[in-house]
């Protein structure tokens, strides 16, 4: 078929440039073009600007690192020991053989009788018994008459300690030493003095029982028992007296 027969039937036509649109073609892509420069320029102008951030350089140093220390060698387990070995059996010791059964005893012949006479028993009387021997009664030999008794000496009155303190006043007075002071200032006072004496009139303390107010005055009734000489006392046991002692001094 051939292009003029088909445009004659109308069912194709023959091709040219200038229908197909080509101009129109080339002025589309042109404005197209003109478009995009258009809306960059103005992207250019007015949108903001992004700048790419400056990542600051990261300086790597590369440190070699020392060669990984060598493992412990694995302990050498020692070999198990060797099992023991049983000992061999011991066999069981020989039994001893039987012993034969000793022989019957042989009967022993009946004894025979004995031929000699038996002796004759003679019966003696007994020998007469000697008569027991007198002995003479002894006499009752005389007791001693016993010592006569020692005559025990009447009861001794027993002690008076009191009298025995009472006694020791009028000594004690005199040993009291009167001072110029006491002189000066007319003391006067009683001072009782408790003291203890041993059986043989030792003093062994003393101590002011009952003061007189006035320190001269104790001291000096204390001085006169402790210079004094007391006279010894029966008994074993020590004692403990009281005396007072008096002192009066015109000034």
């Amino acid at each position: 078929m051939t292009t003029e027969g088909a445009t004659t039937n109308g069912a194709a036509r023959s091709w040219r440039p200038d229908e197909l649109g080509l101009p129109r073609a080339t002025a589309a892509g042109l404005a197209l073009v003109g478009l995009i420069a258009a809306g960059a320029l103005y992207a250019a102008r007015h949108l903001p600007r992004y700048r790419t951030p400056i990542v600051p350089a990261t300086t790597v140093h590369l440190v070699r690192l020392a060669p990984p220390l060598p493992l412990p060698p694995k302990p050498v387990q020692p070999p198990p020991p060797p099992l023991p070995v049983p000992p061999p059996p011991v066999p069981p010791p020989p039994q001893p053989a039987p012993l034969p059964p000793p022989p019957a005893p042989s009967p022993m012949p009946p004894p025979k009788p004995l031929s000699r006479p038996l002796p004759k028993v003679v019966h003696r009387p007994p020998p007469p018994r000697p008569a027991p021997k007198q002995h003479p009664v002894p006499h009752p030999v005389p007791h001693p008459a016993p010592p006569p008794k020692a005559k025990t000496p009447p009861p001794q009155p027993a002690f008076d300690f009191a009298q025995y303190a009472a006694s020791l006043r009028a000594p004690l007075q005199r040993e009291v030493h009167v001072t110029q002071t006491m002189r000066m200032l007319g003391v006067r006072g009683i001072a009782f003095i408790e003291f203890t004496l041993a059986p043989d009139g030792k003093l062994l303390s003393a101590r002011i029982y009952r003061s007189s107010g006035n320190p001269l005055i104790d001291r000096a009734a204390l001085d006169a028992v402790r210079q004094h000489h007391f006279p010894p006392f029966p008994g074993t046991a020590d004692k403990s007296f009281a005396v007072p002692i008096q002192i009066r001094v015109r000034g």
